[in-house]
């Protein structure tokens, strides 16, 4: 077994010295994945998710700025929401306005090449039921399926990179995830690849 935090350098020295290598420890961290999340759900980081209406509706409610972190071999996401909760009467919005905070947290697993994350469950609520109804489709549903990694493409093109660069070709001719669990500020995989170097 060996251990990397997404450091191809290190892996790419063990393939080059022809080491046998058929299972490896993959870290990632908090902000791996919050970045994962904003690129896939939040338009790269400076998008809004709409729960309701658009950016030209008056009575839009959102969803931004999602954090990550680990607690209780749960990885748990805090996502801002914000907006006014009403509706439009000649022209003009009224309702409340909405700044508040709710949290989920998810238990990841292993489905072959894709960490998955199952159990979405509400940590913190708002006071507020309409808001909660609007709310929790996106935090148990969307926003777990939202955070998907597939590692074997994210392996593949940090190959690709290091084949334009070493000399080397690199080829992953399969990849399963075998484990995986949270420890620390970490979530860690066990993987068994098979790489072929050219």
């Amino acid at each position: 077994m060996r251990s990397i935090r997404f450091c191809m350098p290190v892996l790419l020295f063990l393939l080059a010295c022809s080491l046998p290598l058929r299972a490896i420890e993959v870290q990632i961290s908090a902000r791996a994945m919050e970045n994962t999340l904003q690129q896939q759900l939040f338009q790269g980081g400076s998008g809004r998710v709409y729960l309701r209406g658009n950016a030209d509706h008056g009575c839009a409610l959102y969803a931004e700025s999602p954090k990550i972190s680990f607690a209780n071999n749960r990885i748990v996401v805090d996502i801002t929401i914000q907006g006014v909760l009403g509706k439009v009467l000649f022209g003009k919005c009224v309702g409340v306005p909405i700044h508040t905070s709710p949290q989920v947290s998810l238990v990841p697993v292993a489905h072959g090449e894709v960490v998955g994350f199952e159990d979405a469950r509400i940590d913190r609520v708002t006071e507020n039921g309409e808001l909660n109804a609007l709310a929790m489709p996106f935090l148990k549903n969307k926003l777990p399926h939202s955070m998907e990694i597939n590692v074997s493409d994210q392996l593949r093109k940090l190959l690709s990179d290091q084949t334009k660069t070493s000399g080397y070709r690199f080829t992953l001719k399969n990849l399963n995830l075998v484990t995986l669990a949270v420890q620390g500020d970490h979530l860690f995989l066990d993987v068994e690849a098979k790489i072929q170097v050219e």
